[in-house]
């Protein structure tokens, strides 16, 4: 933390002690005590002619904390930085300008991508403002983790066997099929006329197999949309077809929601070295993205799945990636899909009049969705805390 403007003043001329003896008493005066981690070995220096040099730091720990003052008559600076564990640092931040009691200062936080408690962090920042000061902007700068990351070979081997795990489960649930009276095989549809025909093979099936039918369609759905492979929508005509609009948008809601945060959890723990190397550019525009959306980020993810041409599967495999939360991502994913799983369902509902895509996805539709898309930004875009929407931090005294 850079702070300018300070009206602290450094007398203390002690140079080695503990926190919390008797002989603290300039510290304890300026709050110093409170900023330093507890039980710290501090060694301070003054400088002649003016400035002052403090560091401390816990035995046995790589927990430290060091001061910086240099007390001009016309221009006063104070640097503060630690690594100390905080477990809030909204409030330790406000004990630093309490000391210091700076008219300007820039916080810098540091944190790699896995980092957990950086993201609290970060979170923290942006939802509240300190008393007494006007925030302009606010930076986060991310370092590359230190620990060794998996090999690409290990990703791969990884994402394959989910794959192959997920394939042998699908055929599985496949041949418990009952048996049925029709002769016909059952293939996944690529176009209106062989979902009409599958519509109808299943509508009698379902009847007799309603369980089964239900369990089918539905890893088949999550079973696409984990992996994101193209099919979704003619799977929403299917549904509407088979189990009608309300049953088939409730199902397919909850289905694509859940599919949504499989592709997520997937792209988590094994798509890593994947997305770097394919998509590191469209990476970090998403990632600015969303830290300049911050405070609105739910009205913001919700109206990019209401627009239709967002592409969702780019969403859900670089989501891990951004601060975007797995209940965030799922949350978003439930609501955000509602009018387009809404439209596709009610459109399969008169499946047979159907001729092509076209009249499902027609001029209308698309109003409808990017009107929807649209209330969801001005929702944000009013929003109260729209002036915490910042990239650097600094701090200006109010009247």
């Amino acid at each position: 933390m850079l702070q300018s403007q300070c009206t602290f003043a450094c007398t203390s001329v002690k140079t080695q002690y503990y926190i919390g003896k008797i002989d603290m008493i300039t510290f304890q005066r300026s709050g110093i005590d409170h900023i330093v981690p507890n039980g710290a070995l501090i060694q301070e220096e003054l400088f002649d002619p003016c400035g002052y040099s403090m560091n401390a730091f816990l035995p046995n720990s790589d927990q430290y904390a060091t001061i910086h003052v240099t007390p001009e008559k016309d221009f006063s600076f104070a640097s503060f930085e630690t690594n100390q564990d905080l477990i809030c640092l909204y409030k330790q931040t406000k004990q630093v300008i309490k000391c210091f009691r700076p008219g300007k200062l820039l916080m810098t936080v540091f944190a790699n991508d896995d980092s957990v408690k950086g993201r609290e962090a970060q979170q923290q920042l942006w939802d509240r403002e300190l008393p007494g000061y006007k925030r302009t902007s606010i930076q986060f700068v991310r370092l590359e983790c230190q620990q060794k990351e998996p090999s690409w070979i290990l990703h791969l081997f990884g994402l394959l066997t989910a794959f192959v795990i997920a394939t042998f489960l699908l055929l599985f649930i496949w041949n418990l099929a009952p048996p049925s009276s029709s002769a016909a095989v059952i293939t996944l549809p690529s176009d209106i006329n062989e979902l009409k025909k599958l519509a109808i093979l299943l509508q009698d099936y379902k009847d007799k197999n309603f369980l089964y039918t239900v369990i089918l369609y539905g890893y088949t759905y999550v079973y696409k949309q984990t992996f994101a492979i193209p099919g979704s929508f003619f799977l929403n005509l299917l549904g509407g077809a088979l189990f009608g609009v309300f049953g088939g948008s409730i199902l397919v809601c909850i289905l694509s929601s859940i599919g949504a945060s499989g592709c997520f959890l997937l792209s988590a723990f094994f798509m890593r070295p994947i997305i770097d190397r394919f998509f590191s550019h469209r990476l970090i525009i998403l990632r600015r993205k969303v830290l300049s959306e911050r405070v609105r980020l739910f009205t913001f993810l919700v109206g990019a799945r209401v627009l239709p041409f967002c592409p969702h599967w780019f969403m859900n495999v670089c989501s891990p990636f951004v601060d975007i939360s797995l209940l965030m991502h799922t949350t978003t994913v439930l609501i955000g899909l509602i009018p387009y799983n809404v439209l596709c369902v009610r459109a399969g509902r008169v499946l047979a009049d159907l001729r092509s895509i076209h009249d499902v996805m027609d001029v209308n539709t698309i109003v409808e969705l990017l009107a929807v898309a649209v209330l969801f930004v001005c929702i944000g875009f009013f929003s109260k805390q729209r002036q915490n929407n910042v990239v650097e931090l600094s701090h200006f005294p109010t009247k």
